[in-house]
């Protein structure tokens, strides 16, 4: 039977082995820390499976309990706002 490594890959399990791998590999730069330099590359390889993304949409789709309104604007995804000092 062949797995769907893109289905598998949202198990919080491999999420976080996935954490630590990226970690492991990449190290801070004279511009940026370790967690921004982590964060590009997730960027960069997120952004190459925008059709896995699309196929499986559903996965991502927390339904109508997580629903937030804003100027008469329906999100469907919680909007977390941080404030910088």
């Amino acid at each position: 039977m062949l797995v769907d490594t893109f289905k598998a890959s949202l198990d919080p399990s491999l999420f976080k082995l996935y954490r630590r791998y990226l970690y492991s590999r990449h190290k801070a730069t004279d511009e940026l820390a370790q967690g921004e330099v982590v964060h590009e590359v997730a960027k960069e390889r997120l952004a190459k499976l925008g059709e896995k993304f699309a196929d499986n949409a559903s996965y991502f789709d927390p339904g109508e309990q997580l629903a937030v309104s804003v100027n008469g604007l329906q999100l469907k995804s919680p909007v977390g706002v941080a404030s910088r000092l």
